[in-house]
């Protein structure tokens, strides 16, 4: 930190916690530095002329400097977006995704940043969140973004996008799943309890009555408590498994 003084005639100014002083010039402000030792402390500014007359000034309480990091967590490992996307929309979905505290920063005035590597195709690709308190500290996490090609399927849970094998756990037995495809026909199955991709070749419950070539898919569901395992096997053969738990 920086105090400015202004003395009535040249003196020697020192500052309690300052190896050394400064000479000031009289009439004029001159800056001086506070030594980060005096944080938390009651510092004094002492004066001396040629002569040997000083004086002595008590300063309030020095603040402690902000040193602690914001706490940051990410709500999914993993999130999709489409290969089109422009910039602005992969940001604002990144920013979704973090949550960050600080001591003293309002949530409001921290920074978030994202660093991404260039993506040249469709696939996964790991991105650093950062976030920034008022005092410069930063924090970051490391999560997955998944970008997908147009004509890729995409399902969607409850309006929120999932990924294959994912879990997804509800509080409300009414379960809303949507389907978004432009490629080839798909046929999407379901079973009770938590069930590997083997265990889905028998005894599910068609959703589609066989295979459907449906750009955009939506079923709504009422689930009583418990696991619930979907399949959507597409023409050629491609699976996505994921499995629903519905809380009591």
């Amino acid at each position: 930190d920086t105090l400015y003084v202004n003395v009535n005639r040249d003196a020697y100014v020192t500052v309690s916690g300052n190896a050394d002083g400064i000479s000031v010039t009289a009439n004029s402000w001159t800056a001086v530095t506070i030594s980060e030792d005096a944080e938390g402390l009651y510092p004094s500014v002492l004066a001396v002329d040629a002569y040997g007359n000083s004086a002595i000034v008590q300063m309030l309480r020095i603040p402690m400097k902000d040193r602690t990091a914001p706490s940051i967590m990410i709500e999914k490992s993993i999130i999709s977006v489409s290969l089109d996307a422009m910039e602005e929309e992969i940001a604002e979905t990144l920013r979704q995704n973090v949550i960050a505290t600080d001591e003293t920063t309002s949530s409001q005035a921290l920074i978030f940043s994202f660093d991404i590597p260039e993506v040249t195709a469709a696939g996964k690709y790991a991105v650093t969140y950062y976030v920034e308190d008022e005092a410069g500290n930063k924090s970051s996490a490391t999560g997955l973004i998944r970008f997908y090609s147009g004509d890729e399927l995409e399902i969607k849970v409850n309006g929120e996008s999932i990924e294959r094998d994912q879990y997804v756990i509800v509080d409300s037995g009414e379960v809303t799943i949507t389907l978004s495809h432009n490629g080839e026909s798909y046929k999407f199955d379901m079973r009770e309890g938590n069930k590997s991709l083997g265990q889905m070749k028998n005894n599910v419950i068609s959703l589609t009555d066989g295979y459907i070539n449906v750009t955009e898919k939506e079923i709504t569901l009422e689930l009583a408590p418990g696991y619930y395992t979907f399949l959507v096997t597409t023409q050629g053969r491609d699976m996505y498994r994921f499995v629903i738990y519905v809380m009591g």
